[in-house]
């Protein structure tokens, strides 16, 4: 699939999904799945999120650090956020794809362990920027943030967030996610690095949709 990382074929097949395996080896254009019935995304109490709750759009992205596609997604949400304000609210999932990123299950607790001190979006753009995400790196960016270091040492070496990040990842298989970057909008699924054209149009149309 264009503009999404997959899971390697030995999962999909465990879950029943050969069809996406297809996909993944012939790659399409990536395109919003609006035929679908909108999904009921529980968005929890430590789910990190910018914008209010009381926002008319909310955006849930099941996303892996290590992603190169989630990468080029987190740049366009940023314009997201630039362009409609409080008027969406974007919503972090983690769904680290463990058999081919080997580093986003640490780069994903330690950045629970930033959201701590109340940094999670600043340390979550530095893990994009970053172009590796080894353990001295991922204590660089807590430097870097002027965060508590032996608050932040002691909550990644204790892997206080394993649990946390590992129930993020459930719940995206238990949706039959298979890739990441998978948005919903407002319950609209749509898989890859999509365009932010492709992306603000889907947003629009919500906002639309609430004032009839």
């Amino acid at each position: 699939m264009m503009g999404a990382v997959t899971l390697p074929a030995a999962i999909l097949a465990a879950l029943a999904l050969s069809s996406a395996v297809a996909t993944a080896r012939h790659p399409a254009a990536p395109q919003a799945n609006t035929g679908e019935p909108r999904r009921a995304i529980a968005v929890l109490a430590d789910d990190p999120s910018v914008g209010p709750a009381s926002a008319r759009v909310t955006v849930v992205e099941f996303a892996d650090f290590q992603c190169p596609f989630c990468r080029r997604m987190s740049d366009t949400l940023r314009q997201v956020r630039q362009r409609y304000g409080d008027r969406v609210r974007i919503v972090w999932k983690d769904f680290p794809l463990t058999k081919i990123h080997q580093q986003a299950m640490p780069a994903a607790q330690a950045a629970r362990c930033a959201a701590e001190q109340g940094r999670f979006w600043d340390y979550h753009d530095r893990l994009f920027a970053a172009p590796a995400l080894d353990a001295a790196t991922l204590r660089q960016h807590a430097v870097a943030l002027a965060l508590d270091l032996p608050r932040f040492n002691a909550c990644v070496d204790s892997s206080k967030y394993a649990e946390t990040v590992q129930r993020s990842r459930n719940e995206a298989l238990a949706l039959g996610l298979t890739s990441t970057p998978t948005l919903f909008v407002n319950g609209r699924m749509i898989k890859g690095a999509k365009s932010y054209d492709l992306l603000a149009g889907l947003i629009d149309e919500e906002l639309a949709a609430e004032t009839r």
